[in-house]
């Protein structure tokens, strides 16, 4: 056999890109002579492009044995063990690449490729700012370097290198989706539209650029200009699910149903198999249960696989105290904060050791300070990474880390995703399952029904009452205003609703207008600053028969002027399939009446539990029928009305929802729950907490 030109033949093969008649001409050689290193190398280096990683291993470890010291074929040695998921064994194949030639610049990127499976991340920076140095062009290289400093918070530095990737690639869409991420962190969305037209120049017909100019459109409030881009991007890619999510989003906070059954169907098809989109804004478009636990546990799938290896290794704690840590990203003018400020005044010190961790933005402002006082100090986490703050959960040995913010606005999962403490708890921010990482969701039986626990991934920490605290230190009374001051007709009944726009929907609505046509002379008056929002709803009144006049908006103004405006309504009219939530609580201790309507998730039975908390169960409707009724029967009876206002007004000093001291008893009682059930060394269990 001629073995030279056989293995000339299967290396024309192979060039060529016939790796079918290259494998078995090398297996010929092979064949004639075992230990030929050539073909050893290269039946290999066929099998790795075949996707065959695991059959290339054998041969290359023997072309490596047979010489050790050359570069290329350690490469792919290295390359082959990570597709077969080796990134250990991977790595040292890559520190022998770069020993023998420290300017390798691919070998630089796939070690930092091994070390990030690893899970060495500040290695894998290194790694990868290597071969960036070697390689200015390096695309992937950067885009890795950024997307790690985004994931460990140093968002400043990442958009450095995420800059320098799209500048060489502005199509890129690994640095693209960072990129808009970090501006996002940043509020710099402004940022981001000239890189976004920049790429749409060069790929006009790539969804992913239009999806970006979108987004960063919808943050600059350019909402018209933001749909138009939104809906270029699912005409481009009309099977994207992320695109055709963010479609059908923007049009809800628009207040434009347009929801086609065939839109929603396919959303809701491709969840169903397996598709996950982000879970706080998917409330408003997923109103099963189940649908929301298939589409969380998807989404943390996506996010972070498995998980890391968990930090906290099952040691049992024995402080004197309870160490509890809240985990969040809202200690600033939030709702979270302002809920949460008086329990955390209130903890019994002598039992706990309470903890707050912020890793959001610090706006300096009253509350910021007010939520530090009550802690003692905040330990500012805004620039480690997720690992680091689990870390140092594990080393101050907290028994149960509190998480706030899950799945909304700045929320880092990840942290919990590296288990730093024995519980975790997902508490007040978000109102859902998170999907997988957590022990405990904190509910109450209201707002999540014992009959709904198996659409949860946690065990239920019930309270004895609202799983929501209130502020007794607010002010009942604000400064005096007029109607005149408010836009609003001198006489009539003031119907209102100060839920934000996009918990609106058409079914409600339909209610409302029906409310408006039975009560002569009544407004409705709804929370709104957006132009194209306004025009929707006006239009959608008039399609209904309903002067547009008669719906008045009220605009973004101070909190103390918003509080002292609720005297100005006669009745709040709540949202059904996402309620009001700290809205609801606000309303409330103005003295301002609610009626709801629960329907099957928590979300949507938040003003459920508050009212009932509040003694005034009779304020929550059984259909939309008797939503309907109550409201008219309640503008047509002023003594019925004054009587129910008298009831809301002393619920502030006489129920259980308003009793800060009761529902600081009740969350403590869970907290011990938890603690003691982690300290037996015990699973987490579904608990009703003493009151």
């Amino acid at each position: 056999m001629d073995i030279a030109g056989t293995l000339q033949a299967g290396a024309a093969a192979h060039q060529a890109g016939n790796l079918a008649q290259a494998e078995k001409l090398y297996r010929d050689v092979l064949d004639a002579a075992p230990q030929d290193f050539n073909a050893l190398h290269l039946l290999g280096v066929v099998y790795l492009q075949m996707n065959r990683a695991g059959e290339a291993i054998g041969f290359l470890q023997r072309a490596v044995a047979q010489n050790p010291s050359i570069p290329v074929v350690q490469f792919n040695l290295g390359l082959a063990l990570a597709a077969d998921n080796r990134p250990a064994d991977a790595l040292k194949a890559f520190d022998a690449v770069v020993a023998a030639d420290p300017k390798a610049t691919d070998a630089w990127e796939a070690r930092g490729n091994a070390l990030a499976q690893l899970g060495r991340i500040p290695d894998a920076v290194d790694a990868w700012k290597n071969a960036a140095l070697l390689n200015p062009r390096a695309v992937a290289s950067l885009a890795n370097v950024g997307h790690a400093l985004s994931e460990m918070n140093r968002h400043d530095e990442a958009l450095d290198y995420l800059k320098r990737a799209l500048e060489i690639d502005p199509v890129s869409s690994n640095a693209l989706r960072d990129i808009t991420a970090c501006l996002g962190v940043l509020n710099r969305f402004g940022d981001m539209l000239p890189i976004a037209d920049r790429a749409i120049a060069r790929a006009p017909s790539n969804p992913d650029l239009h999806c970006a100019r979108g987004l960063a459109l919808n943050a600059l409030g350019r909402t018209s200009e933001a749909q138009a881009s939104l809906e270029r991007a699912l005409q481009l890619a009309p099977d994207r699910v992320p695109v055709l999510f963010e479609v059908l989003q923007a049009r809800r906070y628009a207040c434009d149903w347009r929801m086609p059954d065939v839109d929603l169907a396919r959303l809701l098809g491709a969840i169903d198999r397996g598709a996950g989109v982000e879970p706080l804004t998917g409330f408003i478009l997923l109103t099963d249960p189940a649908v929301q636990q298939k589409n969380a546990r998807s989404f943390m799938v996506q996010r972070y696989g498995k998980g890391p290896a968990p930090i906290w290794q099952g040691r049992r704690y024995t402080n004197p105290k309870i160490r509890v840590a809240y985990v969040t990203a809202d200690i600033r003018q939030h709702p979270v904060a302002s809920l949460i400020a008086e329990l955390l005044e209130r903890h019994d010190r002598t039992a706990f050791e309470i903890h707050g961790l912020s890793y959001g933005p610090d706006d300096g402002g009253p509350l910021r300070q007010r939520v530090t006082a009550a802690l003692g100090g905040l330990h500012d986490m805004r620039r480690h990474s997720d690992q680091d703050v689990a870390t140092w959960l594990a080393a101050n040995e907290i028994d149960i880390a509190v998480d706030l913010t899950g799945h909304c606005e700045y929320g880092r999962p990840g942290i919990f995703a590296w288990r730093g403490a024995p519980v975790q708890a997902i508490y007040l921010g978000f109102t859902g399952t998170m999907g997988a990482f957590y022990d405990y969701v904190i509910a109450d039986t209201v707002a999540l029904p014992p009959e709904d626990a198996p659409f949860y991934d946690e065990k239920i920490a019930y309270l004895p009452d609202c799983y929501q605290p209130a502020d007794s230190k607010r002010a009942v009374a604000g400064p005096a205003l007029t109607r005149a001051q408010a836009d609003l007709p001198e006489t009539g009944f003031v119907f209102c609703c100060f839920n934000q726009a996009f918990k609106i929907t058409a079914e409600i609505f339909d209610v409302w207008m029906r409310i408006l046509q039975r009560v002569e002379g009544s407004v409705l008056w709804l929370r709104c600053d957006r132009d194209d929002v306004k025009a929707n709803l006006q239009g959608q009144a008039r399609a209904r028969g309903i002067d547009p006049a008669r719906i008045v908006f009220a605009p973004r103004t101070s909190e103390e002027l918003h509080f002292a405006r609720h005297a100005l309504a006669d009745l709040f009219l709540d949202t059904i399939d996402y309620n009001a939530h700290t809205t609801a609580n606000d309303a409330l201790w103005a003295g301002l009446p609610v009626i709801t309507h629960p329907r099957r998730t928590f979300v949507a039975r938040v003003g459920a539990s508050i009212l009932r908390a509040a003694g005034l169960p009779d304020l929550v409707a059984d259909s939309l029928q008797d939503y309907e009724a109550l409201a008219v029967a309640l503008a047509g009876d002023s003594q019925r009305l004054a009587a129910v206002r008298a009831r809301v007004a002393a619920a502030r000093t006489e129920s259980a929802f308003f009793d800060a001291d009761r529902f600081r008893r009740g969350i403590e009682a869970a907290y011990r729950t938890m603690a003691t059930t982690a300290r037996a060394g015990a699973p987490a269990r579904t608990f009703v907490a003493a009151s």
